[in-house]
């Protein structure tokens, strides 16, 4: 009798939602998810290069190249990291909640990081690690920059914890030249 009752009481919140509630909150998510996917106008993009050029400028060195070095200086780590040509490959508008807007966010895009490879310095060996096919995976893969009260911002989880440089020769060159798009064809533009 009370595994009856216990399936009752568990059924109970399932059989309450209707097909019609459930498929609104289905259809919110794919709100957000068609408005992800809509082309984001060529002023909106340089904006959002320029505001991501400016955050990871504080925090990795670039190099004409297209080559980056940064060090992760998180307590007992001081990890020196080389990318291979770090890219920004995909800029994505993001939908706003009412959140959002009650806290003052006009506007959201986030713009995702790639490389063709990584690698760290290895102390113990005192060398650098083989290439890998993938990023670092402390570093963020991903920077937002949002539009809140007028004031335009770009973050990412994490940055704070990397200074520009530790790679293997200084860089030659620094700031928001270094930084690289990917194109639709996979070919690489620097941002101007």
């Amino acid at each position: 009798m009370r595994a009856f009752i216990a399936m009752a009481l568990l059924t109970l919140p399932l059989a309450a939602q209707s097909g019609g509630e459930i498929t609104k909150l289905l259809e919110r998510g794919l709100e957000q998810a068609v408005a992800g996917m809509t082309p984001v106008p060529a002023a909106e993009q340089k904006m959002v290069l320029e505001e991501s050029a400016k955050l990871l400028g504080r925090s990795v060195a670039f190099r004409a190249d297209g080559s980056a070095s940064a060090t992760d200086n998180r307590p007992g780590m001081n990890i020196r990291v080389e990318w291979k040509k770090l890219a920004i490959c995909r800029i994505s508008k993001s939908s706003l909640s009412p959140a959002d807007r009650a806290n003052g966010i006009t506007r959201r895009y986030t713009a995702t990081l790639s490389c063709e490879a990584s690698r760290t310095w290895q102390k113990k060996e005192n060398r650098w690690s083989d290439w890998r096919d993938s990023g670092y995976l402390l570093f963020p893969s991903v920077i937002t920059i949002e539009e809140r009260n007028g004031t335009i911002a770009a973050k990412a989880p994490d940055i704070t914890h990397f200074s520009p440089g530790g790679g293997t020769s200084p860089p030659t060159q620094t700031g928001p030249s270094g930084i690289f798009r990917r194109n639709k064809d996979g070919t690489l533009s620097p941002v101007q």
